[in-house]
């Protein structure tokens, strides 16, 4: 039974749901980081081929594509997008197509793989360069080429997205009472899209626990005169969630989330002094790998406020797939990427 429908049964026939979760991600305790209590909510684990925090998302975006009859789903990140690694996988797995509209970011290993693997997946990609452009392709261009696909923001950041991590939320609190670990004092997360944060923040809430969640920004704050990662962004999420739950007549509380300004560094997906170490003592502790866009800042963000806050339970919500991703690769489909995408990530013309 999913979380949040035995939490409030009156949702049972409004989540369209596609089930990918086999059952809870494991919660471990991290040794070796102190003597203050650390834990990792392992999310890398929410599935076997691909996992990661967007296949929460996925679940019930794909479950409400399929209960509309959609063929396409057509969504947009940074060339390195894990969102669009996973959508394209997914989405296959469902029989729906995808479009992928990309933007530059740095480039580094992690980022060319990820084009592999949308290209190997069967995704149409389109590469605009640039946030605006892609924006604006998003905005326009995607309704005229594919006028009955569902449109998805990037991140999976929609009413969806947000419900997943409310449930999984409720799904941390089982384990809690379980005795799996105790009641954390403080949450941290790394936040792009802000449906992530917003939904576990809404949780929270929900639950009525004291716990501090911290959301640790790792996307530009603007676009030219645009919010694009601030805390009006996650509390537009917050409030659509509100709307939403609303129409069950599911009260609310206020939710309360802080944004940590402090790992961002010199832009999006550029490595950071502090990320690189959390790397490293994070290989060290739990023998898996953190991605330089979003989890070593987030990482870091954790190890810093472990420092602060000795006393505390501090769970780190860890959402980088630690699936080997190498037996979806096929070499010949890097010819699909349009041939200025190859260039730029140094993939193979």
């Amino acid at each position: 039974m999913y979380s949040l429908e035995s939490a409030y049964p009156v949702l049972r026939g409004r989540l369209k749901r596609w089930p990918l979760l086999k059952g809870y991600t494991p919660v471990k305790e991290i040794s070796g980081c102190a003597a203050s209590s650390l834990w990792i909510k392992r999310d890398d684990l929410t599935h076997a081929v691909y996992g990661g925090n967007k296949v929460r998302k996925l679940e019930l975006i794909l479950g409400r594509a399929r209960d509309q009859g959609v063929k396409r789903l057509v969504t947009f990140g940074a060339a390195g997008t894990h969102h669009g690694v996973a959508t394209a996988y997914f989405a296959r797995e469902a029989d729906l197509a995808t479009t992928l509209i990309l933007f530059d970011q740095p480039s580094t290993p992690s980022v060319a793989l990820s084009l592999q693997l949308m290209a190997s997946l069967g995704a149409e990609i389109w590469y605009r360069r640039s946030l605006a452009a892609t924006v604006l392709s998003y905005a326009l261009e995607a309704p005229l080429r594919h006028p009955q696909a569902m449109r998805l923001f990037a991140g999976g950041s929609c009413v969806e997205g947000g419900l997943a991590f409310i449930n999984a939320a409720f799904e941390l609190a089982d384990q809690v009472e379980a005795g799996t670990l105790p009641r954390p004092d403080h949450m941290v997360v790394a936040v792009g899209s802000a449906a992530t944060l917003a939904g576990l923040a809404a949780g929270i809430a929900l639950l009525g626990w004291p716990t501090r969640i911290t959301g640790v920004r790792v996307a530009p704050a603007y676009l030219g005169p645009w919010q694009v990662c601030t805390a009006a962004t996650v509390q537009t999420q917050v409030n659509r969630l509100r709307r939403y739950l609303q129409q069950s007549h599911i009260h609310l509380p206020e939710v309360h989330f802080f944004l940590d300004e402090e790992e961002y560094g010199a832009g999006y997906g550029r490595a950071t002094d502090a990320g690189k170490k959390a790397s490293q003592h994070f290989q060290a502790v739990t023998g898996l790998s953190l991605d330089e866009t979003y989890t070593a800042k987030s990482f870091a963000a954790a190890l810093r406020y472990q420092q602060k806050f000795p006393d505390e339970n501090l769970l780190y919500w860890h959402t980088l797939s630690s699936a080997d991703p190498q037996p979806l690769i096929k070499a010949e489909a890097v010819d699909r990427l349009p041939a200025a995408l190859r260039r730029n990530y140094h993939l193979a013309l």
